[in-house]
């Protein structure tokens, strides 16, 4: 597990790291301290990372700018900072945690064991048990198309497909675009409007329009748009369990 600190006021950033160490002592961690953004953004393109502590305001710099530049990267980002106000704008970006200073042991810590929860359970497809629903805020997913990064609203999205380390995302018009995270990663910043009924697609629950036995021990969903989406026979008990008890 590797994580970016950055932050610009160094005994701040001494007891993130102190404080980082200590809460994830039972797993394998490198940490890497950066001062300020230009620093964190050449850290960024040459190494690779499972985790960004990132602080809003760095030297009179901006932190969101960075932050617009990796919410497409395949990484997640806490935010530690003093502009609490901006905390419902980093959640929109897809964060995992937003720890306002001044912050407490006790406080980081649980945004790292968030994390942790997110970084152990990887890919794994468990239909049963949702992935820390209430932390799925994003409204926007990132882009990256060459040069330029595309912000494009949770609303528009119609279903997500797992493809290896990266996945597809699918928008209700048509348009498909590849996004840097893995489906996992993914799964777990998606608002509640979207469920995974199969270990390789995310579909958003209001474009279902029929579940279907498609064969033997196979089953499938059909979306507004026309899309048939395989589903797990699980997440098929799941749903016919729920029909029974209404």
């Amino acid at each position: 597990m590797r994580i970016l600190i950055v932050e610009d006021v160094a005994p701040i950033a001494n007891r993130l790291l102190r404080l980082t160490k200590e809460a994830l002592k039972d797993d394998p961690i490198e940490v890497v301290l950066a001062h300020s953004l230009t620093s964190a953004s050449v850290i960024l393109e040459s190494q690779p990372f499972d985790l960004l502590l990132l602080d809003l305001n760095l030297q009179g710099k901006d932190g969101f700018k960075l932050l617009q530049q990796v919410v497409s990267e395949p990484f997640h980002t806490i935010i530690v900072s003093a502009y609490a106000d901006k905390a419902i704008t980093a959640f929109e970006y897809g964060v995992i945690d937003f720890v306002a200073k001044p912050f407490t042991e006790e406080r980081l810590a649980l945004a790292l064991h968030r994390f942790q929860c997110i970084y152990e359970k990887g890919d794994s497809y468990h239909p049963e048990k949702p992935l820390l629903k209430d932390l799925k805020t994003a409204n926007y997913l990132s882009i990256r198309e060459s040069d330029s990064t595309q912000l494009i609203s949770t609303s528009q999205i119609s279903h997500v497909n797992g493809a290896g380390n990266y996945t597809e995302i699918h928008l209700e018009n048509g348009e498909t675009f590849i996004h840097s995270k893995s489906i996992g990663n993914i799964e777990a910043i998606l608002p509640d409007s979207f469920v995974r009924p199969h270990k390789s697609h995310i579909v958003r629950e209001d474009l279902i329009t029929k579940i279907s036995v498609i064969g033997d021990h196979k089953y499938a969903i059909t979306l507004s748009n026309g899309h048939t989406i395989p589903i797990s026979r699980n997440w098929y008990k799941l749903q016919r369990g729920k029909s029974d008890k209404r």
